[in-house]
């Protein structure tokens, strides 16, 4: 419990893991704690799970169709204009001014009861005291608000659930046709160097079957055999069709 003094707001608040989530004034503790009690007492006779959060998440939980809501029980406080108490009655008669706070914000007796299961600050069902009834009286009402609103964030949630795996699919498509997009640019260029591989290792055997055939006798074909057979060595590293094709036959 903490009950921070100065702030105009004189709640007892509980809210850490492991601990309901109240936020009443103290003289309201016992009846909170009541009621919370009862509640408890009627989500578990309906076959719901009662706990606290395990997930990072603070405060008491239950939970109905697998959707975890959070049960809140506070108690608002309404505004009032300051009154100067002694002593700031007595600094500003000696001084002729005094600083303090414009409002007061005093409790009002009554309590809300409140299921929050986005985590955000509006509450998914609540119900509070009223003129006529307290929320003892509307216990039964809160479950079955609760029971609404649980299935309407099912619907919501199966909702984005079916959306995200819409858009995975849709992703995924799009990544595979991005893949075939990028492998079918790849072969194209591969076919057009092995094609000019081709057509340059058939230049060069045209080129050292001129010069074999421009060779006139015996000791002049001695004197370059060294060049032609390097040559022609040449003409089949380029040569793409000698140990078989990149893209023919999965080589």
């Amino acid at each position: 419990m903490s009950n921070r003094p100065g702030n105009g707001y004189p709640h007892a608040r509980y809210g850490k893991s492991g601990v309901a989530t109240v936020s009443v004034e103290k003289s309201s503790l016992a009846r909170a704690f009541k009621v919370l009690d009862t509640m408890i007492k009627a989500f578990e006779a309906r076959h719901y799970n009662v706990g606290f959060g395990d997930d990072g998440k603070k405060g008491l939980y239950v939970e109905i169709f697998d959707e975890k809501l959070e049960i809140i029980i506070r108690e608002p406080t309404k505004r009032v204009d300051h009154v100067l108490t002694p002593g700031e009655l007595a600094r500003k008669k000696e001084y002729g001014w005094d600083i303090h706070t414009r409002y007061d914000y005093v409790p009002t007796g009554n309590l809300v009861l409140e299921l929050n299961g986005t985590g955000y600050g509006s509450a998914d069902a609540r119900v509070a005291d009223t003129k006529t009834k307290r929320i003892e009286d509307r216990l039964n009402e809160f479950v079955v608000k609760g029971t609404q609103a649980a299935w309407k964030l099912r619907e919501r949630r199966l909702i984005r659930e079916e959306e995200r795996r819409l858009y995975e699919i849709k992703w995924r498509e799009q990544e595979d046709r991005e893949r075939k997009k990028k492998e079918a640019i790849r072969r194209r260029n591969l076919l057009l160097l092995e094609a000019e591989r081709f057509a340059k290792a058939k230049e060069l055997r045209e080129y050292v079957a001129a010069v074999r055939k421009s060779v006139k006798t015996g000791e002049q074909i001695t004197e370059v055999r060294e060049w032609l057979e390097w040559a022609a060595k040449i003409a089949d590293s380029l040569d793409p069709t000698i140990g078989g094709y990149s893209e023919i036959g999965g080589k």
